[in-house]
């Protein structure tokens, strides 16, 4: 017993244990389902918060979730909470959207037009290959530029001063011409003529609109819910079901700030064919 104990094979499953113990993209082609039926809710067409301790697999039923998902080309974006952790709202919302819109294109760029044909990416993540057909890449291609714009507009806006007080200048020309006449006399040589001379007048007079207003990041989320609404609306449509999005380890966003962010994702989702499946501590 003592020489399979300390044999090598031995040490070589228990480094495959550990390694097993933390969710890896590698690991869902192991993933073992923790009770009957958790795999296929977790899948399904509704919001889910998975609750569950450190280490209690939470990480790993969302990664399997999203792996079967892909398989059967339902476009995912999962997105690691725990690289936002101490962002302040809504700079962490903005960050979040970022990186969800990047998990998306990556996908769309990806798995949405890899042909089941290419087995060396399909078997290499998930172990086999999809039974539907690839996207139309001509609009996929569009879908994914789409989302790239939504990417740099959001950069540009995050890296901005919150609240900063701006000042809009919009000027304007007005215009008038008055014409005036006068009468002169020429002489040449003995004789006179007389001429009518006119002289045009042009009088301008500018006008300038001061308006003095303060950079609201949360405003800018506000008026652009619809632009991301239409985009997973256009998701839904190219793939022709739903999309899902999953967002892992919750608890790493300030606990003020969870509710607010939730519920902006929650705005995009409903009636837009996405749904959310977040990972997090019951308690924190």
């Amino acid at each position: 017993m003592a020489g399979i104990l300390n044999s090598e094979e031995m040490g070589n499953l228990v480094t495959l244990v550990e390694e097993a113990a933390r969710s890896t993209e590698e690991g869902v082609k192991h993933f073992v389902e923790p009770a009957p039926n958790t795999l296929r809710r977790a899948t399904n067409k509704r919001h889910h918060v998975v609750f569950g301790r450190r280490g209690s697999g939470k990480s790993s039923l969302l990664r399997k979730a999203a792996a079967d998902l892909t398989i059967d080309r339902r476009p995912i974006a999962h997105v690691n909470l725990e690289s936002f952790k101490g962002h302040s709202y809504p700079d962490v919302l903005m960050s979040v959207l970022i990186a969800t819109f990047r998990e998306f294109k990556k996908w769309m760029d990806t798995a949405a037009i890899h042909p089941s044909t290419r087995t060396s990416f399909w078997n290499k993540l998930f172990g086999t290959t999809p039974k539907r057909s690839s996207f139309n890449r001509k609009e996929a291609q569009k879908l994914s530029e789409a989302l790239s714009q939504q990417i740099d507009t959001l950069t540009k806006e995050l890296h901005r001063t919150d609240d900063a007080e701006l000042t809009l200048r919009a000027g304007m020309e007005k215009g008038e011409k008055d014409a005036a006449g006068a009468n002169t006399k020429v002489g040449i040589s003995g004789a006179s003529a007389e001429a009518n001379v006119s002289i045009e007048i042009d009088q301008r007079q500018k006008e300038e609109i001061e308006e003095r207003f303060r950079r609201s990041k949360i405003d800018f989320l506000h008026r652009n819910i619809m632009e991301y609404q239409n985009l997973y609306q256009r998701l839904g449509e190219i793939s022709g079901g739903d999309a899902y999005l999953f967002l892992d380890d919750l608890y790493h966003i300030r606990r003020t700030d969870q509710a607010q962010m939730i519920d902006y994702f929650h705005r995009i989702a409903k009636d837009h064919n996405l749904w959310l499946k977040i990972g997090t501590i019951r308690h924190r």
